[in-house]
């Protein structure tokens, strides 16, 4: 009898276990892991500028960084590491308005991950403060399994969309471009349209004199002659970042237009390079050149730790100075 009864207990604690468990995967995704699903699922077909990170490809990095900081084990970290972040950027010059997208391909845990990022509104507006714009008041949501998001929009200056306007006139949508995949992160400009431009002048502040290279109106002498943009990135070791950069240009141009391309590139970088040491003190080593209608680039930029002891302290490291 009491053999009998011992079944019986244990058996209403299996179809607990069971129950539990079909519970935390359906209402969490906790269990069963997501597929993965293409960038193009949560583009819009008119997005022109697509950021797309791979944080697996930075494993190690991460769970180092991490380890002490998020709950439980940092050897979960695999079990519950979303497959893809990424931002998109649709903008519309009718409505002088930049539509954003801020999306994860989650593996595992995509609601909780929403309800922890949700929690007093705080990841809303950090994106806020970093992107500026306006952002869903209702912040990440979980759609179907391996789908988290949130949805903003920043505007689009007046003098911005005139000069894109006088640059590239009126252009037909195009066949997106699509991101390989393959890298930690890449960066991709489809500046065809001019849309692009729309998007990267509206990084530069207002108050940006006219005779900086940055300003839209010297900006555009180098964007205008680009068709596409395409920038990779992958670690070396813990401490640098390889990058990879190709650039089509516009093809009714010349290979002297290619050539005018590249200088203003290396100018670009060499500035860019002199800020980011002087604020961080990393070094950006590299330079393109022109091939044919093409600029190839390739860099390295060294010292990310540093960027990382800035950005996303390590256990047990003291917080940057």
């Amino acid at each position: 009898m009491v053999k009998k009864g011992c079944l019986v207990v244990a058996g209403i604690l299996v179809v607990a276990v069971v129950a539990a468990l079909i519970y935390a995967d359906v209402r969490y995704h906790a269990i069963r892991p997501a597929k993965r699903i293409p960038q193009a699922a949560f583009a819009s077909s008119f997005a022109v500028v697509r950021l797309q990170l791979l944080p697996e490809h930075a494993g190690p990095v991460i769970e180092e960084r991490l380890a002490g900081v998020m709950p439980g084990p940092s050897s979960a970290l695999p079990w519950v590491m979303p497959y893809e972040i990424g931002l998109l950027c649709d903008p519309d010059l009718n409505a002088r308005v930049n539509r954003l997208t801020l999306y994860a391909n989650t593996r595992r845990l995509g609601p909780a991950i929403a309800e922890m990022l949700n929690r007093g509104g705080r990841f809303r507006n950090e994106v806020t403060r970093i992107l500026g714009g306006q952002w869903d008041a209702a912040g990440v949501q979980a759609l179907d399994r391996g789908e988290a998001l949130i949805k903003g929009s920043t505007p689009i200056r007046s003098e911005v969309a005139a000069l894109t306007r006088e640059q590239w006139g009126v252009v037909s949508p195009l066949t997106p471009l699509e991101s390989t995949a393959e890298h930690l992160f890449e960066l991709v400009l489809d500046l065809r349209d001019g849309r692009a431009f729309a998007v990267v002048a509206g990084l530069v502040p207002p108050q940006t004199p006219p005779s900086e290279i940055i300003h839209p109106s010297q900006l555009v002498h180098l964007l205008k002659n680009i068709a596409t943009f395409r920038l990779t990135g992958d670690l070396i070791g813990v401490e640098a970042l390889s990058l990879h950069l190709e650039v089509e240009c516009r093809p009714e141009l010349s290979e002297s237009d290619a050539n005018s391309t590249s200088f203003l590139l290396n100018t670009v970088t060499a500035q860019l390079g002199e800020t980011l040491n002087e604020s961080y003190g990393v070094t950006l080593e590299g330079r393109c050149d022109p091939e044919g209608m093409r600029v190839i680039g390739d860099y390295t930029l060294r010292g990310v730790d540093r960027l990382l002891d800035e950005w996303l302290p390590s256990s047990g490291a003291p917080p940057a100075s």
